[in-house]
């Protein structure tokens, strides 16, 4: 991927200082120094003085749960899908590599963060204003109806076809027009299986490289850091659309005859950052509860590409025929992008400059997804030549 140089980076530097020089006792910078290095963190200016330049490194891993994406598309006012992407099973991993300088003067930090998507799980309700085909009633369908249904769990799609019923008996408050709640489904009439990759590959990746400072007395301690983030994203998404004008429930990615349109993701920013953080010690700083709030803002190009696919046209000369017209839908924006972070846990130090760390987290990548909320696509034979469009949205990926 384009953005695993970050990785290969963050693991030679955290190499290189873990064999370039033992850590001396208490190197942790999140938390005060262990029991034989308390002068250093709350003693008088004698002490500061002394305390030499300190290594620090830092690994992590945890679960991750990232917020659904609502890539619904909308085809016309009478079609439209409501998709979701759900990414499960998904990890977060993290790695810091510092220094501290003597003299408390401050420290020095990179840090890498990355999340990675290992399933995911994608649904998909197509809605129409249209009933069977065998319904000829001419009543007035104030809503869109649904009409199928997809999910891809595990790599597997499944779908099913279902036309809605009504009739006159169903018209529960006498306006002789169909609602969505008065409609009934009997039975599929078209069902589909086929199977699609069981990981889309999303990762994100962020690498900051900051300057800090501690603050406060003893028993509540502060630490500001500035610095600046690159932000790096990439990944699949995909979404179910009706790519045919309205006829009769056909022309919608079914996943097997029509495939899922698989729009490609990928983001890349960088910008200033800045967080703030407290410490609360409890026996003689063996035990800390923290909090971190960090924000960022990144310059980002954030792109979409679904890759070619058709659409579909009645051939008005002759109505058993159909037309494919190739589209493709590509989108590159240049924006302001924000990120946020915070976090709650708790550090307990052990000897040796040792600790361990338990928390929870939650980080906003603000608009950093780019999809397709709304597609035209041509409505005649004489519109071929006219390809495809879209009017898109942004979304945000959610990770805590």
């Amino acid at each position: 991927m384009k953005s695993t140089w970050i990785v290969t980076i963050a693991a030679g530097l955290v190499l290189v200082l873990a064999l370039s020089q033992p850590i001396v006792a208490a190197p942790q910078e999140d938390a005060a120094a262990p029991a034989d290095a308390e002068g250093i963190e709350g003693g008088d200016e004698t002490e500061k003085r002394k305390m030499p330049i300190g290594l620090y490194v830092e690994v992590g891993t945890g679960a991750v749960d990232i917020d659904a994406l609502d890539v619904s598309v909308r085809t016309s006012t009478t079609q439209s899908s409501i998709n979701s992407m759900l990414f499960e099973d998904a990890d977060a991993r993290r790695a810091a590599i510092g220094w501290r300088l003597p003299n408390n003067k401050g420290s020095f930090r990179a840090v890498w963060n990355g999340v990675n998507e290992n399933g995911y799980q994608f649904d998909a309700v197509g809605r129409i204003a249209e009933l069977d085909e065998n319904i000829t009633l001419p009543n007035a369908i104030t809503e869109n109806l649904d009409w199928w249904t997809l999910n891809v769990t595990d790599g597997v799609l499944t779908g099913q076809r279902t036309p809605p019923q009504w009739s006159l008996a169903d018209d529960a408050n006498g306006d002789q027009a169909v609602q969505r709640d008065e409609v009934s489904y009997i039975g599929a009439d078209i069902m589909t299986s086929a199977a699609y990759a069981s990981d889309l590959e999303n990762r994100l990746h962020t690498l900051d490289l900051l300057y800090g400072r501690d603050f406060g007395p003893r028993r509540i301690q502060g630490r500001w850091w500035v610095g600046l983030r690159y932000l790096a994203y990439e990944g699949t998404l995909l979404q179910g659309a009706w790519l045919q004008p309205p006829t009769l429930g056909r022309g919608y990615t079914d996943g097997v005859f029509i495939r899922l349109l698989a729009p490609s993701q990928e983001t890349t920013g960088f910008g200033p950052t800045g967080s703030l953080g407290f410490n609360y010690n409890l026996f003689n700083s063996k035990v800390q509860f923290f909090t971190n709030f960090q924000i960022a803002m990144l310059l980002a190009d954030v792109e979409t590409d679904t890759g070619d696919f058709f659409a579909i046209v009645d051939d008005n000369s002759d109505p058993t025929n159909t037309v494919l017209v190739q589209g493709r839908l590509q989108q590159d924006r240049s924006r302001t992008n924000w990120n946020t972070h915070a976090d709650l846990g708790v550090r307990f130090n052990i000897k040796g400059g040792l600790s361990l760390e338990m928390s929870y987290f939650i980080d906003g990548y603000l608009d950093s997804v780019l999809t397709a909320a709304e597609i035209q696509v041509p409505q005649t034979v004489g519109q071929a030549g006219q390809g495809t469009s879209a009017i898109y949205s942004t979304q945000d990926l959610v990770v805590d």
